[in-house]
């Protein structure tokens, strides 16, 4: 029994090794700036926008100012932050939607997972019947990842 002791110990430094040279996941803080069921993406999928793109999304397409109304205001961005757009694409009713499930995403091997909550109509339950085009638009920080992936959406590389 005794000479078994030194190859135990041996095999257990061993696997602490190895147990430790796995990478700890981060968690990095994000934020939900903008959603809407009518995003006019007609596939799903991730794309990085600009503000410019942020401000006509949220203002609609070819909108026009109308006197005496005031613009739609564009949620605020900070210099740290990127902005990425996760649609569900083109739903054939209304039911649909997709927004975030948490306040920040843990990041693996440089791979930001984003967690997700995506709504779908109940079988057999009535809705409105049009197109609509739901996404979610997030604030991300710049740095600390290459790679975002959303399950059952996409995955998209990072903004050299």
């Amino acid at each position: 029994m005794n000479a078994l002791r030194p190859a135990i110990l041996s095999c257990s430094i061993a696997l602490m090794g190895a147990c430790s040279a796995q990478p700890t996941p981060t968690q990095i803080s994000l934020r939900s700036v903008y959603h809407n069921s009518y995003c006019g993406t007609e596939e799903p999928g991730l794309r990085w926008l600009s503000t410019a793109e942020f401000a006509t999304l949220v203002r609609g397409r070819g909108a026009v100012q109308h006197l005496g109304m005031e613009p739609t205001p564009v949620p605020h961005v900070d210099a740290d932050e990127r902005l990425l757009q996760v649609s569900l694409g083109q739903k054939g009713s209304g039911g649909h939607g997709v927004a975030l499930s948490g306040d920040s995403a843990q990041v693996m091997q440089d791979v930001l997972v984003l967690p997700l909550s995506i709504q779908q109509p109940a079988p057999g339950t009535m809705q409105t019947m049009q197109l609509t085009y739901p996404c979610v638009v997030v604030a991300l920080p710049n740095s600390g990842y290459s790679r975002v992936h959303a399950d059952n959406i996409g995955e998209i590389q990072t903004e050299k």
